[in-house]
């Protein structure tokens, strides 16, 4: 049998002949196969006939070994979608769907072979080992052609070694034989000896794990032929020991007839989406509808935003359903990330929990989806495969005939129109659960010099009013800030330039706690002392913008007594750092938080009775048809944070656009009002949901190749009936030293869109020198 095999990062396919005669066994399956004098892992997508190669079918390699577990048919089938709807190369998305620690370690070793005594006298003195790797000898100045050619003359054995880490690995010491073998050991070899009759008490085999304190004697038996060490590859235990406990809090009236509706539909793919504003209790139908779907013996999907944010839902999902919870996210250990996997492809758990990749999770019984927050660009993958993690869900579930709960306080302007188009079902939940009250949202007019004195900025007189009152009360405050670092931007004292990364197109953040400089589109740092700027020299520059180490620094500076954290982009990659200062700020260790995005996602703290949004302005302003949806967002998911307990929330909105609509519907907590008024900006220029778009990209790091190369993706332009935009000299931008050009495709039909672009990718593949990145339904434009 022959079958075409693709690799990660590599739009090409290959043919290799396989021994098995059913493709179903290995459909979408890793498979460790010869690549360029190696071993690297592919993935079996399709089966070729033999009258379909035309070429010599003697230069076909063999698959070398087929890597289990497998994903099942309905999660390849999902592969081939995503490859086919988001023009990603099915390697990728292949790779994306098996969990990165699955893939295996892949060694070529050497042994001796028949006529070792044949190899040349320097290898034959530098062999002392069983086997090395083939490494090791490249570095003795064999090349691969010469050890070949040995394996061809039987001076050495080549061996595939391969360690996958879907099992676990032990090594095992046995007995070559019985009792004779004692008399190979030395009267005086103590240790030895106890090794030995050990290892007859226990059956002849034993773990290593029994010798680790007496390796030295244990290598010697190994040399005398008493003992062998051998490696045992096992399955890993992926049992469920725990049992579920169920106990879920009863529902509203209102609740109760959104849990009814959607019961009522359990049984064939649906997609509804609960509008309710925050804290309006919306997880408790969701707790509802996964006890119902547990109780058919069915699996839930359950996704989130950020795994890391989350601390306190995975609190009540183990509450409620007890030890039933698998976690799926980037910040586990490998072992309990493969653990976990394994376990849910096994069917020991019930309910998976985790972020956009979790919509990966290798469950064949779903029952039941659930994106929260559906709304959030943490969904949006923005690497190959730029897939959807909310889309791909709702294909998911239509792949299983299941039903699909979407939910938010803040919908995303394309979901909201589907839902009040017909295309989702739609309910809605307008008072906030056990009587709590929304809170009351004021604006802060910055222009008014009689509060927004220059030497109490970035905070105003109204805002360190209420610290003070919360600071009095013992109670909690939340300042949220949409950068980081100490200013965002700094300019040149003699000719007024803007000082930029010399990797981006990026202006550096000045981070005074470490007194340097950071580009936060590539990671790059600048010792202050030594930046200059590029256009005449001057090494003095006038610092400008917000960011929260600012705040932070005033807030110390005015109430030196109180307990103040920043919470921001640094802090979020460590997943241990985050959720300790959320115990701490949870415990009352921390009397203010100050944050960027991160804390307006979903986090729950009953004592929070004020926030403040310090400076919106900044993320309404940017050029993008988003930035206002985007800012709406921010703002009513942070505003969201305060009142959620029994004591009244108040909110302080910090603006030099008072009189914004943006800011004017988020002040009334009124999503409809924007919605309302921002999809009638959308009609007017068709964009999103009115259209849709796919931004195609050129990346050169030579920024000549890719002017010439955006010309003839303009030439090609011309011959297709498609509208876009870009394709401009003057948007070029550089990004980690590599400049980028794009063009924007804007349609109303989505089929029509598609055929045009695999249409232009056709023509212009093969003619253009810049990587070419596809970007279906993009989140940002720039």
């Amino acid at each position: 049998m022959y079958i075409k095999i693709v690799f990660k990062g590599q739009k090409k396919s290959f043919i290799y002949s396989y021994s098995g005669n059913d493709f179903e066994i290995i459909e979408g399956a890793r498979v460790v196969v010869p690549l360029r004098r190696r071993y690297v892992i592919g993935y079996a997508i399709e089966e070729v006939y033999e009258t379909e190669i035309l070429f010599d079918k003697k230069k076909i390699k063999e698959v070398k070994e087929v890597l289990l577990p497998k994903i099942n048919k309905e999660l390849f089938e999902l592969a081939k979608w995503i490859s086919y709807y988001y023009f990603s190369p099915i390697g990728d998305v292949l790779s994306a769907i098996y969990p990165p620690f699955s893939k295996s370690d892949i060694k070529t070793v050497f042994l001796k072979g028949e006529f070792f005594d044949r190899a040349p006298i320097d290898l034959q003195i530098f062999w002392k080992k069983g086997f090395y790797n083939q490494k090791t000898l490249l570095n003795l100045g064999y090349d691969p052609k010469r050890l070949d050619l040995f394996v061809k003359e039987k001076i050495l054995k080549k061996k595939i070694d391969i360690k996958d880490a879907s099992f676990e690995y032990r090594k095992i010491v046995r007995l070559c034989g019985g009792e004779e073998l004692s008399e190979k050991i030395g009267k005086r070899a103590k240790r030895q000896r106890e090794i030995f009759f050990k290892l007859l008490e226990l059956g002849g085999e034993a773990d290593i794990s029994e010798f680790e304190k007496v390796m030295q004697p244990l290598k010697k038996m190994v040399e005398k032929s008493i003992v062998k060490i051998t490696t045992q590859k096992i399955e890993k235990d992926v049992s469920n020991k725990n049992k579920t406990t169920v106990s879920l809090n009863s529902l509203t009236e209102k609740q109760q007839e959104i849990f009814n509706k959607i019961l009522k539909k359990t049984d064939m793919f649906s997609v509804h989406y609960i509008y309710g504003i925050t804290g309006s209790g919306k997880t408790e139908i969701y707790f509802h509808l996964i006890n119902e779907t547990i109780k058919k013996g069915k699996s839930v999907l359950f996704l989130v935003p950020e795994i890391s944010l989350t601390s306190h839902l995975i609190e009540r999902f183990r509450n409620h359903f007890g030890d039933t919870i698998n976690l799926q996210h980037s910040y586990m250990s490998d072992k309990k990330r493969i653990f976990n996997w394994l376990s849910i492809m096994n069917n020991k758990s019930t309910i998976t929990l985790g972020a956009r990749s979790a919509v990966f999770a290798p469950a064949d019984n779903l029952g039941l989806i659930i994106v929260d927050e559906e709304h959030e660009s943490s969904f949006k993958q923005n690497n190959s495969p730029t897939y959807n993690g909310r889309d791909v869900a709702i294909m998911r579930a239509k792949m299983n005939n299941i039903p699909i709960v979407l939910g938010s306080a803040t919908p995303a302007l394309e979901s909201f129109y589907n839902a009040k188009r017909g295309k989702y079902f739609y309910y809605e939940l307008e008072e906030r659960f056990s009587d709590a009250i929304l809170p009351e949202v004021k604006i802060v007019d910055m222009k008014d010099k009689n509060i927004n004195l220059a030497d109490r900025y970035p905070l105003s007189l109204p805002v360190i009013e209420e610290l003070k009152k919360r600071i009095a009360r013992k109670e909690q405050s939340i300042l949220f800030v949409n950068r980081k670092g100490f200013n965002t931007y700094l300019e040149c004292k003699k000719c007024g330039t803007i000082l930029k990364c010399d990797h981006c197109d990026k202006a550096l953040t000045y981070h005074k706690k470490e007194h340097l400089l950071k580009c936060h589109l590539c990671g790059k740092i600048y010792n202050y002392e030594e930046v200059q700027c590029k256009e005449c020299g001057g090494k003095e520059f006038v610092r400008h913008g917000l960011g929260t180490e600012k705040v932070v620094e005033k807030i110390k500076e005015i109430f030196p007594a109180v307990s103040v954290q920043r919470v921001d982009g640094d802090l979020v990659r460590k997943f241990e750092t985050v959720e300790k200062i959320f115990n701490r700020f949870k415990n009352g260790d921390i009397d203010i938080l100050v944050g960027t995005q991160i804390i307006a996602k979903g986090i729950n703290f009953p004592n929070v009775t004020f926030v403040s949004v310090l400076n919106p302005d900044t993320m309404i302003n940017i050029p993008d048809f988003r930035a206002n949806e985007r800012s709406y967002q921010l703002i009513s998911q942070v505003a969201g944070r305060a009142g959620r307990g029994n004591k009244k929330g108040k909110v302080l909105i910090q603006t030099y656009m008072p009189e914004n609509y943006v800011i004017k519907a988020a002040v009334m907590h009124d999503y409809k009002k924007f919605y309302n008024f921002d999809i009638k900006e959308r009609e007017k220029l068709e964009y999103p949901p009115i259209t849709f778009l796919i931004k195609l990209s050129l990346e050169n790091k030579n920024k000549n190749i890719l002017i010439k190369d955006l010309k003839i993706v303009e030439k090609y332009l011309s011959h297709l009936n498609i509208n876009y935009f870009g394709a401009d000299y003057d948007m070029i931008f550089l990004k980690n030293d590599r400049y980028r050009g794009f063009v924007l495709f804007k349609e109303k039909n989505r089929l029509a869109l598609h055929k045009s672009i695999k249409k232009l990718l056709s023509v212009i593949e093969n003619e253009v020198a810049s990587k070419i990145v596809i970007d279906v339904d993009p989140y940002n434009l720039f």
